[in-house]
């Protein structure tokens, strides 16, 4: 009876210790984020919650990126040229940009260049059906 006590003892004691130290512990460690916005590069996920609002707003200018990017491959494909401004893209498209800080530059009809207002200026450059990433200071010019 007295052992079926105690392996009941530590057993609660191995469960609330699992409970309330695994938040703390969860984080996966194995990957690496990089903080667009800031330039820096950080040993997995989590931290303040500035930190955190940092990661969110790196995640959102990538997937803005992106997004125009595969709007811009689309476009192209349809009409063999790149649009002049973002404006003929998402009246193209049909779609609204909400990307703020991002900068399009038509350079010609086979070339533009896409880049967001933030350290390291992450964006695209278009180059007849060839896309290249681009990341920089200072941003991607039509010479290059």
């Amino acid at each position: 009876m007295v052992g079926l006590m105690m392996a009941g003892v530590i057993l609660s004691f191995t469960i609330i210790v699992v409970i309330y130290s695994l938040p703390r512990y969860s984080t996966d460690r194995n990957s690496v984020a990089t903080n667009s916005a800031a330039g820096t590069s950080e040993d997995g996920v989590g931290g303040t919650p500035a930190d955190l609002i940092n990661q969110a707003n790196s995640v959102k200018i990538q997937a803005d990126l992106k997004s125009i990017q595969t709007q811009m491959i689309a476009y192209y494909a349809e009409q063999g040229v790149y649009p002049n401004s973002l404006e003929d893209l998402t009246s193209f498209m049909g779609t609204q940009a909400t990307a703020s800080k991002i900068t399009y530059i038509s350079c010609s009809d086979q070339s533009a260049l896409l880049y967001h207002d933030s350290s390291g200026y992450p964006g695209f450059v278009f180059n007849h059906e060839e896309v290249t990433p681009s990341k920089g200071s200072p941003p991607p010019s039509c010479g290059t």
